[in-house]
């Protein structure tokens, strides 16, 4: 019989499958980009998840799990931004109102959407090799958490 346990995220990679995570905004904050353009910073996280299994059989439970995103309000955006805006069940917007999006509606609110989480090495920014830790040989890692693709209510 597998045991369910609770790991850091860091500690495993998982691919979710096309029915989706039930996710939550925990964090919404209007920011403007290295570009001078209005964007969306937000924090998702994890709720009402079965455990998954892992390839040694054991169960992982994934609530709590967050999924950083950002979005340019910028009308060229607008297919994502009403997209993801259905899925959280609030109204769409016109392109002419999506520079003056207001972060506080997102807070609280609740969706599906398709996520990915993989580790990545690090690269070195300059020469774009991987950074390798001294110590043990082994390339240094990182977790990258992305949301791929928002579903309908």
């Amino acid at each position: 019989m597998s045991a369910t346990t609770t790991v850091a995220p860091e500690a495993y990679t998982v691919t979710f499958g096309k029915t989706g995570l039930h996710l939550r905004c925990t964090k919404c904050e209007k920011k403007t980009s290295s570009n001078n353009n209005p964007m969306l910073k937000q924090v998702f996280e994890v709720f009402q998840a079965k455990p998954i299994k892992k390839a040694d059989g054991d169960f992982v439970d994934i609530n709590g799990i967050e999924f950083y995103t950002q979005q340019m309000l910028m009308p060229k955006s607008i297919k994502y931004i009403n997209l993801q805006r259905s899925s959280l069940g609030l109204p769409p917007l016109k392109d002419s109102e999506v520079e003056q999006a207001n972060a506080e509606e997102y807070l609280g609110t609740e969706g599906f959407a398709v996520c990915v989480a993989r580790i990545e090495s690090v690269l070195n920014e300059v020469t774009s090799e991987v950074v390798v830790n001294e110590l043990t040989g082994k390339p240094f890692t990182k977790v990258v958490r992305e949301i791929l693709e928002w579903g309908g209510r």
